[in-house]
């Protein structure tokens, strides 16, 4: 190397570990085994707490406002270490790469990582990202607390906006749960939105969390969706309540602090491995034949306008349910060609019920008069059991009803109604 390269070289080395100790974060690896090595990004506490945080990777990787969140908790006394998982194991940040991280390394790096803290260790992850952290807590409990040992080195886990199926199931279809999810016996707190599907599926969810042993406790954000403290598109209260997101970390810590003694796992075997969820339809949905049980769950709600409406009234209709909110932006996307469709079959027996997921009547308005208008009819499935009648797990998600009153297609996910292929299918039912 030339001198001047040479120069060069030390300059750029040392200006950057100028930059990184002015970051207030400090870097190193840990080998969690003879072939992984775990990038951590460390935020040390001036005044550290006996309990540090490990934040795991969601499917979407690591987010500034995660990092911003981790030097507010640094300076409330709660360090924090952020494992990067999606380098360690050489895959994109896709909702499989959950799949890819190795239950019994994130062990090693748990158990590595207690040492290091000499204290107790938070898991947080959100997404997708929380079955990393219920695998990963599970084979610490199944590697190192089998040999009776008492340590207390694991005090729960945070969950933010967790998603716990293997998959969005068809609709009409039950969702099926990651084997995990029922063999989890650590303290959890769950964080969760309500302008979410998962908000309307936690009925379903606590239970299962608790069959494994797992204190549940559940802590609901109103007003926010998904994402909130990352999400481009964020409203005033998102942001005002992602600034918080520190706030409501270290709350969801304390929650945790009784649990001090150690919570042994419910079965002597490890999690099965999780069935591969197929090809994913996010590219080209599609309005597709149902393979549900075709006989239409009741579907009897009060209507924005006043009244009610039951779908059992619309008979030799064709029928759109659609299931949407206002929040949601893909509801809002397909929403003017679901008016086009309505109007091109307005002479005929086509309707369209759209069902509204919990909002109130001067939110909904305030939407249409500012947003998106429309003119058939709106339900109110205020409390959440249609949605659940209907197995309803991402938004929005739509059924087409026959003449003879059977569901023939569905879809979850936005599309356009104004399609040729869609038109052809209304077409093609009201001509039965």
């Amino acid at each position: 190397m030339k001198a001047g390269h040479g120069l060069f070289f030390c300059f750029i080395t040392v200006f950057s570990l100028l930059a990184q100790a002015g970051s207030g974060y400090d870097t190193f690896s840990v080998a969690v085994s003879d072939e992984t090595d775990v990038p951590v990004r460390f935020y040390a506490a001036p005044a550290p707490q006996p309990v540090s945080l490990l934040w795991l990777p969601s499917e979407r990787g690591f987010q500034a406002s995660e990092y911003r969140t981790a030097e507010a908790l640094a300076q409330a006394g709660l360090s924090v270490y952020f494992a990067d998982l999606h380098s360690a194991y050489f895959v994109t940040r896709t909702s499989r790469s959950i799949d890819q991280f190795r239950a019994r390394e994130l062990a090693v790096l748990i158990d590595k990582l207690g040492k290091r803290s000499n204290g107790r260790l938070v898991l947080v992850s959100s997404g997708k990202g929380v079955i990393a952290v219920l695998q990963a807590m599970r084979q610490w409990q199944l590697r190192y607390l089998a040999n009776g040992s008492k340590t207390t080195l694991v005090q729960g886990a945070v969950l933010i906006s967790g998603k716990y199926f293997l998959r969005t199931p068809e609709p009409g279809m039950e969702g099926e749960f990651y084997p995990v999810v029922s063999l989890t016996s650590m303290p959890l707190v769950m964080v969760q939105p309500v302008k979410s599907p998962w908000f309307w599926k936690l009925s379903k969810t606590v239970p299962v969390l608790r069959r494994g042993g797992s204190p549940v406790f559940v802590r609901t954000l109103a007003g926010v969706r998904d994402r909130f403290y990352f999400r481009p598109d964020a409203t005033p209260l998102e942001r005002q309540t992602g600034s918080k997101l520190a706030l409501i970390l270290r709350r969801a810590v304390r929650l945790l602090q009784p649990y001090s003694k150690p919570v042994f796992a419910a079965a002597s075997k490890p999690a099965a491995k999780p069935a591969k969820s197929g090809r994913s339809r996010k590219s080209g949905r599609r309005l597709s034949i149902y393979r549900g049980n075709p006989v239409p769950p009741a579907l009897d709600l009060e209507t924005l306008s006043g009244g009610r409406l039951a779908l059992r009234t619309l008979k030799q209709h064709v029928v759109l349910v659609n299931f949407w909110a206002s929040w949601c932006p893909p509801c809002v996307h397909e929403m003017p060609s679901m008016q086009k469709l309505s109007d091109r079959f307005s002479s005929r027996k086509f309707r369209i019920l759209a069902v509204n997921m919990g909002e109130t009547r001067a939110t909904i308005n305030r939407f249409l008069q500012q947003k998106v208008a429309v003119n058939f009819p709106i339900l109110l499935d205020s409390d959440g059991k249609a949605l659940s009648r209907w197995k309803v797990y991402a938004f929005p998600t739509s059924y087409l009803v026959g003449k003879k009153g059977s569901i023939r297609y569905a879809v979850f996910g936005a599309i356009d109604w104004s399609a040729p292929a869609v038109v052809g299918i209304v077409e093609k039912l009201l001509a039965e």
